[in-house]
């Protein structure tokens, strides 16, 4: 039948999604392992507790507008493939290949680091765990696109069990922080790391730090199209996402700050497995493991369904193949799937994904910035469009998310500048394999 692919319905996703899958692809994006090493940096940079608080709510405002602002995008435009489909509307199909380009391989290298982490966690379980180490990075990305082909419906509850796992481990380490550890009182004089520019280089540093380990608002936004009321739950399921990251960065944080000396928890690299080992014992090391093992499997998963609707969404405009479109009767554009999981195993396999994870610390505020640039350029440019949703305190809100993004990455060039012009190189490949891409499709 003309229109349609052999195993379901060309170029059409199911409109099955709400606010718990949201959610959940929020939560279980944004907090992983980031949580568990930057407290103990932030703290050595501000040497305040209550600073340090402070600033861990002021990162989570940023995350809050920056939601905002990409829920208006999302609702007024419910289409798979997130940055992309805001950059092309806002600059054009070049610019929108380049912002799409980027965020598929940063999803790709995101699949593969996790896959990798987890094998280096079994490997350092020992016994047999050791010996299959190098076979567990593809068996798991192969694994969650398994789980993807069978459906949306499979791939929304994979997220939702093992984002409430992870989110769970986090709160019972803090409950047992609480109820089990001492009130802790320092024993050695506090040792501030120094700035060049002081107490503002301190805050600098400590706000990139947090405003890092918040990465995955906008996580949401991919799925726009396969919500059921993307008006109504996309809003909700990111602002709900945010508050409950929120929520439990500042329960870990002031459970840190209990029963941790404040020198100790500055010069620890891994404060969560100090806080462990306080409560627990040497037992603590089981706990930190069990942690990081339930903090991968949710972003393998969100990583693998946001790649493919990278790819569905510029197969639908014609910047890749058009098979890309195929969706199955469950509802997974599983041309896309297995483009991401292919790239993903290779990436894993060679060993590639940390270089373009370190590349992708630019990359990933470019995308941002694109974001929020294209709101103003659309809202001034098609005013009729029917916004279901609207960032509010515009342009104030969505102002300051820019500025602090453009702030930020003038930063990220600074601090590393090596690996800010190879992402810069990359975002300039996006024009030849652009042309070629769009060339093949016709």
């Amino acid at each position: 039948m003309a229109g349609r692919s052999i195993a379901g319905e060309r170029g059409k996703l199911l409109r099955v999604l709400g606010v718990a899958f949201g959610l959940a692809v929020t939560v279980g994006v944004t907090i992983g392992a980031g949580i568990l090493r930057r407290p103990g940096a932030v703290a050595g940079a501000l040497g305040d507790p209550w600073l340090i608080m402070a600033m861990w709510t002021l990162g989570a405002v940023y995350a809050l507008l920056a939601s905002l602002a990409v829920a208006e995008l999302a609702a007024a435009l419910p289409q798979a493939g997130g940055f992309f489909v805001w950059s092309r509307r806002a600059f054009g199909p070049g610019a929108g290949f380049a912002i799409g380009w980027c965020d598929f391989l940063g999803n790709c290298a995101v699949a593969a680091y996790c896959s990798v982490a987890m094998s280096e966690l079994a490997a350092g379980m020992g016994g047999r765990l050791r010996d299959w180490a190098p076979a567990v990075p593809p068996a798991l990305l192969l694994l969650f696109a398994a789980i993807q082909a069978a459906g949306i419906r499979s791939g929304s509850l994979t997220q939702k069990i093992t984002s409430a796992l992870l989110a769970g481990g986090y709160l019972a380490l803090v409950a047992a922080a609480f109820l089990f550890g001492h009130r802790a009182e320092s024993s050695a004089p506090l040792i501030r790391r120094e700035f060049v520019l002081g107490g503002l280089g301190a805050l600098i540093f400590a706000f990139q730090s947090i405003v890092v380990t918040y990465d995955g608002w906008y996580e949401a936004g991919y799925f726009a199209e396969e919500m059921s009321d993307p008006g109504r739950d996309l809003p909700r399921s990111m602002v709900a996402g945010v508050v409950s990251v929120t929520a439990v960065y500042l329960l870990i944080n002031g459970a840190l700050l209990y029963a941790l000396p404040l020198d100790r928890l500055a010069a620890s690299e891994l404060p969560a497995s100090e806080l462990a080992r306080a409560v627990f014992g040497e037992s603590g090391r089981q706990w930190i493991t069990a942690l990081s093992l339930l903090a991968l499997p949710p972003a393998i998963n969100a990583s693998l369904l946001g790649g493919s609707r990278v790819v569905f969404g510029l197969a639908r405009h014609g910047l890749v193949w058009s098979s890309a479109l195929a969706v199955n009767r469950g509802g997974t554009p599983y041309v896309g799937l297995a483009l991401t999981a292919v790239v993903a195993v290779g990436l894993a396999i060679s060993g590639t994904f940390a270089r373009l994870l370190a590349l992708y610390g630019f990359l990933a505020v470019v995308l941002h910035c694109s974001a929020f640039t294209a709101l103003f350029v659309l809202r001034r440019r098609e005013p009729q469009l029917v916004r279901p949703f609207r960032v509010p305190a515009f342009p104030w809100a969505p102002g300051a998310v820019l500025a602090t993004g453009a702030l930020f990455l003038a930063g990220v060039i600074m601090t590393d500048t090596a690996s800010s012009l190879v992402a810069l190189a990359l975002l300039a490949l996006s024009a030849p394999v652009y042309r070629l891409l769009a060339s093949a499709s016709k």
